[in-house]
């Protein structure tokens, strides 16, 4: 099984290919606003879970329920990922933002997840949650986190 470390160089070396005009200085797996929420509920009411799947995907701006983001020096670099067990596949590009136009807070922390804000000068902004991980992974966003500046709040 491969530890913390290893799995953190395979997701940044993957976004690393798709943005190999920049330096990739760290990467965050990012779901839709309340996606973990949302999985328990569509065990009991697959019609519940739907409305709650379409409310998320407005407040996140349309974003795919699974998203990597890169942070480069001078960007930051969304694309659709599919999780494949111990691999990842990265899809088409999402967004790409510079990175002094996008001002990020954290919000709420969660057992499984770390809401974040992203605002803009226009002033919009949209919500996503940074997936947390558990046990031996516990931190595998933190350095994401550090890249934008975060301290997430305590739970």
């Amino acid at each position: 099984m491969k530890s913390m470390a290893q799995y953190q160089e395979m997701y940044r070396a993957a976004a690393q290919a798709a943005v190999p005009e920049e330096q990739v200085l760290c990467f965050g797996l990012l779901t839709l606003p309340g996606a973990m929420k949302n999985v328990m509920v569509g065990q009991a009411s697959p019609l519940i879970a739907m409305i709650m799947r379409k409310k998320a995907k407005n407040k996140a701006g349309g974003f795919p329920q699974n998203t990597l983001m890169a942070v480069t020096p001078t960007r930051l670099v969304s694309f659709e990922y599919k999780p494949r067990g111990t691999k990842i596949k990265l899809r088409q590009k999402v967004v790409d933002w510079p990175r002094a136009a996008v001002r990020v807070a954290a919000g709420e922390k969660r057992k499984l997840s770390q809401q974040l804000f992203f605002a803009f000068p226009d002033g919009t902004s949209i919500e996503l949650d940074g997936a947390n991980g558990f046990g031996r992974y516990d931190g595998f966003n933190d350095p994401f986190y550090a890249a934008l500046g975060l301290v997430p709040s305590p739970v």
